[in-house]
């Protein structure tokens, strides 16, 4: 592990502005588009802009980042390609493009008013370079929202993104640059990320979850251990992808309801001390009883589990291996209620972050409770690492001071309980991993980007 020297309170990191986000990540763009999928690789119009090009389409979302709408902040994607490189006669589920009669000047005010027309769930703002090699608005590109569920978790087939250049604006100075649905980096509080900061598909968080992953694995193989029971096998992987898809729901409802919230992991092992009265850890104002709705996500994912093993054994005649795609390709009507019951409790689980405390689950996905004051004022912390990369192999130390009493309660119950987990939301949508990581206290900042999983 490398270490990159320790905070100092009068140190200020460098801002980061379009020019710099332009240069990290055309080499990444240029990259991604020559792995562009075959159907695409003969369409000139989807060819990456010069650094220059890209910088002035960079500053122009920015600015335009910085304005508001009505007093609405303004939010929307920007695809860069010449309209008719788009492909026309689309499935229902595909892109459709809606050229205007006349090209716009593409400036930070038309952005602006075309952002509440162009939302940012369901459409892209289309430019392009014109003869003049001047940067103009066309249209508009109609997308639909199916391309969010990749982000928050959703069981559903994503339309296809042809591999252009997407710039992704969620709230002033906040860019996201992608190549088609891959993102490639992100300016956020005057710093650029990598997509490696995808939290999700970092190695130490599945290995986290393993334990109590197990636990729930061996509930679904008790049920097709049964003589009446001769199911497909299932992936052990899927389980994993399906637990990463409830956090990534519970995370992106927390986001969208602008309140903030925390929410804790503990293993199953520690389940009983902190529900314990007069613990020294967390003060639980809200303890749910033991039963089956505490319980109710944990069994809803074995019930998928046991679900798609039924379905793999009927739909052919031969035994095989089902997995996260039989599941997320499924027309099942009962998969349909399943998936529907695990998007309901990811939103009740993020609406009980609305209060004031900690939300606290066991890595099984068992809910304890909810309002949790922090105590571990034993546990006190005046440092912490700063990851670097996923796996915390370069960190940097920073004073706790930097943050607010929500951020230190955290970094205090993960020193206290080092196999606990912690993610804080902030009001500003900004996701913080805490873990006690490489023998010291770790955080990581979140960057959640549209990508799917692997």
């Amino acid at each position: 592990m490398q270490t990159i020297g320790t905070f100092d309170d009068s140190f200020r990191e460098r801002h980061s502005y379009p020019q710099d986000l332009a240069e990290f990540t055309l080499p990444l763009l240029q990259a991604a588009q020559a792995r562009s999928d075959s159907q695409f690789q003969a369409i000139d119009g989807f060819s990456m802009p010069s650094c220059e090009t890209l910088e002035k389409i960079i500053s122009c979302a920015y600015q335009a980042s910085l304005q508001t709408d009505e007093r609405r902040p303004v939010t929307f994607r920007l695809i860069f390609g010449a309209p008719n490189a788009f492909p026309r006669n689309q499935t229902p589920d595909g892109l459709y493009c809606f050229e205007f009669a006349d090209t716009l000047p593409f400036d930070a005010l038309e952005v602006a008013k075309l952002s509440s027309a162009a939302t940012y769930h369901r459409s892209l703002i289309g430019i392009f370079l014109d003869e003049r090699q001047e940067l103009r608005i066309w249209g508009c590109v109609h997308s639909g929202p199916r391309w969010l569920k990749a982000l928050q978790g959703g069981r559903v087939n994503v339309p296809d993104m042809p591999p252009a250049l997407v710039l992704r604006v969620t709230g002033p100075g906040h860019i996201e640059v992608a190549k088609g649905a891959q993102t490639v980096g992100q300016l956020s509080e005057g710093r650029i990320f990598g997509p490696s900061m995808n939290i999700f598909t970092s190695k130490w968080l599945a290995e986290d979850f393993s334990q109590a992953r197990s636990g729930n694995l061996a509930l679904h193989l008790a049920a097709r251990a049964k003589p009446d029971n001769d199911w497909a096998d299932i992936d052990p992987d899927c389980l994993r992808i399906l637990g990463q898809n409830l956090g990534k729901r519970m995370l992106a409802a927390t986001r969208g309801y602008k309140h903030g919230g925390t929410i804790l992991w503990v293993t199953n092992e520690a389940k009983d001390m902190i529900l314990a009265d007069g613990n020294p850890y967390i003060d639980l104002k809200y303890k749910f009883a033991p039963g089956e709705n505490r319980s109710r996500l944990r069994m809803l994912m074995v019930e998928i589990l046991n679900t798609l093993g039924k379905i793999g054994a009927q739909s052919d005649g031969e035994r095989r291996t089902v997995g996260w795609k039989d599941y997320e390709l499924s027309t099942d009507a009962i998969l349909n209620q399943l998936d529907d019951a695990v998007f309901e409790m990811s939103n009740f689980v993020a609406n009980l972050t609305g209060t004031d405390g900690a939300v606290v689950l066991t890595k099984g996905f068992e809910v304890l409770g909810f309002g949790g004051e922090i105590h571990c004022n034993e546990y006190d912390v005046s440092k912490i690492a700063r990851a670097l990369d996923l796996e915390a192999d370069s960190v940097k130390i920073e004073s706790i001071h930097r943050v607010g009493t929500r951020h230190r309660s955290v970094y205090r119950f993960c020193n206290a309980i080092k196999d606990a987990t912690g993610q804080v939301i902030s009001q500003d949508d900004n996701v913080r991993f805490v873990t006690w990581k490489n023998n010291m206290l770790t955080y990581w900042d979140h960057q959640a980007i549209a990508d799917s999983f692997e």
